[in-house]
């Protein structure tokens, strides 16, 4: 796991995941999926973006007290497939 974050149920966040430290040399990403556990449908993901060996995974919502897991899932033009996962705990203001 990358870490654990903390998110305001009310805030729209972005956060960037970095694959560059697991890309050889002249491999890139080309795909990307993200999983939100457990997925209530309360915390969101409105939208997720590629940029070279980042992927930018943008989050809503949320229940206040409980805590996610965000898994960034990215396949990558050499046939690579790489997972990253972090923690998401929510709390009101």
């Amino acid at each position: 796991m990358l870490g654990i974050v903390q998110k305001i149920v009310t805030e729209q966040l972005d956060y960037d995941i970095d694959f560059e430290r697991w890309l050889p040399d002249g491999d890139a990403i080309q795909a990307a999926s993200v999983v939100v556990a457990p997925d209530d449908g309360v915390l969101t993901v409105p939208s997720y973006q590629i940029n070279d060996s980042i992927v930018k995974v943008w989050l809503a919502g949320g229940s206040a007290g409980k805590s996610y897991t965000v898994s960034v899932i990215a396949g990558t033009v050499g046939g690579r497939i790489k997972e990253a996962c972090f923690g998401v705990r929510m709390r009101n203001c």
